[in-house]
């Protein structure tokens, strides 16, 4: 059996829809069980309003998304966990295509596409999403964030064993959780949009715009994780540990600058590298990557070509055909790029780049601030 777990926290304008389209799933062996986190809307009566049977009801005082995903949990005794935000709407086959990729023990979630809409009902745009593999997910959740939309995903109840979703987390206990079981499962990426993910004024990513809230899960992934997992390309055999550290902390500074994380946090991570080498060989580096996150692009070019012979040349190769990208030179990023992972073929960064040279995406993306 399959529980599908709905936090629900005023969420009046879409319920009645959203509980719906999981009643109306192809799959019938599955319950629903909805946690009211002290709603003070008209949600209660909404709830009220359906009587079917595989529906189980529990009501907490608001106590915010994580406590009542955890309550959702405790009472779910379903095989598979699925997720089902108050306002997205699940389309009909989606349990069912979901629970089918469960063919091998070893696979412990799966997820799938979404198409996004609005608070009318309107596409917005289409979240393709991807499978990645289990090495590189700390540092995609670093770079971009999850690699998946987390409501999409269903999981083996397994999963959870001995897992909380962090009740100090105003927004991301959904992501923060993940880096704790995906680095010990399979996971399988339905390519389909079996869900409408709903973006409107009043949803949780709208509501709380204060920037330390939105970062503390950013900002705890960071500080429990060593720097040399994250940033693994910086800690190579020609390099002292020092020189690494800077390198390291300079590329993770970039990423928050590009996580539009809040300034004082990104500026420690700034700090710390030179504290570890502004003065020494890798300074350049250090001003070239503080020219790309403020979009002074020529002088970042400058810095990133006066790098001394010994500097591992696979990150300067790379950081310049980002420069190239974002000056809408891709025909100069592109062999940047390819040289960079012929001399480390392990190097995330262009790969990742290789993806948009043929396109606009990263100068539409998240550019530097």
């Amino acid at each position: 059996m399959i529980s599908v777990i709905m936090p629900v926290y005023n969420a009046e304008l879409f319920l009645k829809e959203s509980i719906q389209s999981i009643l109306n799933q192809t799959e019938t062996n599955f319950e629903l069980v909805i946690v009211n986190d002290g709603s003070t809307d008209q949600s209660e009566k909404i709830i009220a309003s359906f009587t079917d049977p595989r529906i189980h009801y529990f009501k907490q005082k608001n106590q915010g998304d994580a406590s009542a995903r955890n309550l959702g949990l405790s009472k779910a005794s379903g095989e598979f966990i699925a997720w089902q935000d108050a306002d997205d709407i699940s389309l009909p086959h989606r349990l069912k295509a979901l629970k089918e990729q469960f063919s091998d023990p070893k696979i412990g979630y799966v997820h799938s596409d979404a198409l996004r809409i609005s608070d009318k009902n309107q596409p917005i745009m289409y979240d393709f999403q991807c499978n990645i593999s289990q090495n590189r997910l700390l540092r995609e959740l670093v770079r971009t964030g999850s690699p998946f939309r987390n409501p999409s995903m269903m999981a083996r109840k397994e999963v959870y064993n001995g897992l909380q979703f962090d009740t100090s987390l105003i927004i991301g206990s959904d992501t923060d959780i993940l880096r704790f079981f995906i680095l010990n499962w399979k996971g399988v990426h339905v390519p389909e949009p079996l869900m409408l993910y709903r973006r409107h004024p009043k949803s949780m990513m709208h509501i709380y715009r204060n920037e330390n809230d939105r970062f503390a899960h950013l900002k705890k992934l960071i500080e429990s994780t060593p720097i040399q997992t994250l940033i693994p390309e910086a800690f190579v055999s020609n390099v002292s540990k020092e020189q690494s550290l800077a390198i390291a902390y300079a590329i993770l500074y970039y990423f928050m600058v590009r996580r539009l994380a809040p300034k004082p946090e990104s500026q420690k991570l700034l700090e710390q590298a030179c504290t570890y080498g502004k003065e020494n060989e890798v300074g350049a580096f250090i001003y070239g990557i503080e020219a790309l996150s403020a979009g002074q692009f020529k002088q970042a070019l400058e810095c990133f070509s006066k790098l001394p012979l010994n500097f591992p040349k696979h990150i300067s190769l790379n950081y310049k055909g980002e420069v190239y990208l974002f000056l809408d030179r891709p025909l100069e990023a592109y062999p940047c790029f390819i040289e960079a992972l012929n001399t480390y073929p392990e190097y995330d960064e262009p790969i990742y780049n290789l993806k948009l040279v043929g396109g606009s995406s990263f100068r539409r993306g998240a550019g530097p601030a």
